[in-house]
């Protein structure tokens, strides 16, 4: 029994990611952030929809995992880098929701070396509007 629930999971997880090739990047991605307590993603050249399945896929696996239960709790990561990639205003929507919710622990988010724009940086505004710190 427990094999066929393993292999739905990773026949759905394919599905969510669009591919195997994605799947296996979300598990490798999983793996290493639980490790190294961040998301290393700079330089790949990803697109805004490889973005998009690889987030979707992550947030599959995280329940899947076990590690989500009931509500959104945040990745135990520190770090988002997703520079060196071809990342549009059209996928930064989903990157910022990823940011504001797993990825609320990250002091760092580098998004550096992509094809953002000044639409993009009205979504950007959004990662920071919740974050203004009273320094006394």
């Amino acid at each position: 029994y427990i094999p066929q629930v393993r292999m739905a999971e990773r026949d759905a997880l394919v599905k969510i990611c669009g591919g195997e090739d994605m799947a296996a990047r979300v598990e490798r991605v999983w793996e290493e952030m639980m490790e190294k307590k961040r998301i290393d993603l700079s330089g790949q050249r990803m697109t805004d929809e490889d973005f998009g399945f690889l987030l979707k896929g992550l947030h599959m696996f995280s329940r899947t995992s076990g590690y989500q239960t009931e509500r959104i709790k945040p990745f135990p990561i520190t770090e988002l880098d997703f520079s060196g990639n071809d990342l549009t205003c059209k996928g930064i929507g989903d990157v910022v929701q990823f940011a504001r919710t797993q990825g609320s622990d990250a002091t760092l988010i580098d998004l550096s070396n992509n094809k953002l724009d000044d639409e993009a940086a009205v979504e950007l505004a959004r990662l920071v509007k919740n974050y203004t710190k009273r320094i006394d």
